[in-house]
C-alpha cells in the first residue's frame, strides 16, 4: 500500500470532509528523539537520576515525524515547551524531545513533495510559555515553518471536501491552546473545534472497552474527533516496572502488546471513527493500512 500518499490515491475519501475520513494519528509524536542533555522538565515526580528510567516512559514513538507522515499518519500529537535559557520552543512528553522547529519543518516538506495529503497538528500542551510574548513567538514560528500550507480558519474548512482543501492549496489545520484569551491568527484553529476523548485506564483490558464505547458514543460527531487508543500507566504500575519484570517496563513495550489487539478490535467494530490515535506507529502498520482501507467501507451519516 502506498501510504505516502494515500489520500491521493484513495478516490472514495476526495468528496469527504476531513471530519468524515479515517486516519491514525501518532500519540506525543516527536518522542522518537528523546534529549536528557537539556535535563527532565519540571512536570515529573522523578528525580534526575532516574532520567534513563524516565526516558522508557517518555518515548511512545519509534519512528521520526517525516517517516510517520511516510507510514500514512495524518495526525500528530504536540507537546510544546519553551526553554527560556536556550530561546526555543521544544516538544516534550516528560522529558524534552526533538525542536518543534525540526518537526514542522519535517511535516512542511512533506506536504510540499506529496500534494494531495492533508495533516492536522493539534498542540493541546503549552509548558512555560509565561508570557503572551512568549505565544507570539510560537504563533510566528508556526507561520514561518508552514504558511505555504495552513488552513485559514476563514469559513468552515470542516465541511468542505478533501478535494477542495487541496484545490485552494491549504493542507495544513494547526489547532493551539490560546492561554491568554487573544484573537488567534487566522492559521491557527481553538481547541474548541476538536475532541480528544481519552480512556484513562491503565490496563489494556479495560483500555479496550472504553475505546468500543468511546467509539460508539462520538461516531457522529460533528468536530474532528480523535478517539485514543493508548494504555495510560498509573505512577504505581511504572514505579512497579523498576522493580520487578512481571509488568511491562517502557510505553513501547506496552503498546507492542496493546496494538495487535486494537486492530483486532477495529476489525470488528461498526462504528465510524474519526482519528484512532495510536502508540507505536510501523512502517507498513497493520492499523494504518487498515484504516485507509475502512474509509471504503465504513460510513459516517
Amino acid at each position: 500500500m502506498n501510504t505516502s500518499d494515500w489520500m491521493k490515491c484513495n478516490s472514495t475519501i476526495q468528496l469527504k470532509p476531513i471530519t468524515k475520513i479515517g486516519m491514525v494519528g501518532s500519540h506525543d509524536s516527536g518522542t522518537s528523539t528523546i534529549l536528557p542533555q537539556y535535563g527532565i522538565t519540571p512536570f515529573t515526580i522523578f528525580p534526575k537520576k532516574h532520567r534513563s528510567f524516565m526516558k522508557r516512559w517518555s518515548k511512545t514513538q519509534q519512528l521520526g515525524i517525516r517517516d510517520q507522515c511516510i507510514a500514512g499518519i495524518r495526525y500528530f500529537d504536540f507537546r510544546v515547551v519553551y526553554n527560556h535559557k536556550l530561546k526555543k520552543f521544544y516538544l516534550l512528553h516528560g522529558l524534552y524531545c526533538q525542536l518543534l522547529e525540526t518537526a514542522l519543518q519535517d511535516i512542511t516538506c512533506f506536504l510540499t513533495e506529496h500534494d494531495g495529503e492533508v495533516i492536522i497538528i493539534d498542540i493541546n500542551h503549552l509548558y512555560q510559555i509565561n508570557s503572551l510574548n512568549n505565544f507570539q513567538s510560537l504563533c510566528l514560528l508556526i507561520e514561518e515553518c508552514c504558511s505555504k500550507h495552513l488552513v485559514l480558519n476563514d469559513y468552515n474548512k470542516f465541511i468542505i471536501p478533501l478535494s477542495q482543501l487541496v484545490h485552494i492549496k491549504q493542507r495544513l489545520f494547526v489547532f493551539c491552546l490560546n492561554p491568554f484569551n487573544q484573537k488567534l491568527p487566522l492559521y491557527l484553529f481553538p481547541q474548541d473545534q476538536i475532541d480528544s476523548i481519552w480512556p484513562n485506564k491503565n490496563e489494556t483490558r479495560k483500555m479496550l472497552k472504553r475505546l468500543d464505547y468511546n467509539s460508539k458514543v462520538y461516531q457522529n460527531n460533528q468536530k474532528l474527533t480523535i478517539i485514543q487508543a493508548v494504555v495510560t500507566p498509573s505512577i504505581k504500575s511504572i514505579r512497579k516496572s523498576y522493580y520487578t519484570k512481571k509488568y511491562p517496563n517502557s510505553t513501547i513495550k506496552i503498546a507492542e502488546k496493546t496494538n495487535p489487539l486494537v486492530l483486532k478490535w477495529l476489525q470488528t467494530s461498526s462504528a465510524f471513527v474519526n482519528i484512532l490515535l495510536i502508540d507505536n506507529v510501523k512502517m507498513n502498520d497493520e492499523i494504518v493500512h487498515f484504516m485507509i482501507r475502512r474509509n471504503n467501507f465504513i460510513e459516517k451519516y
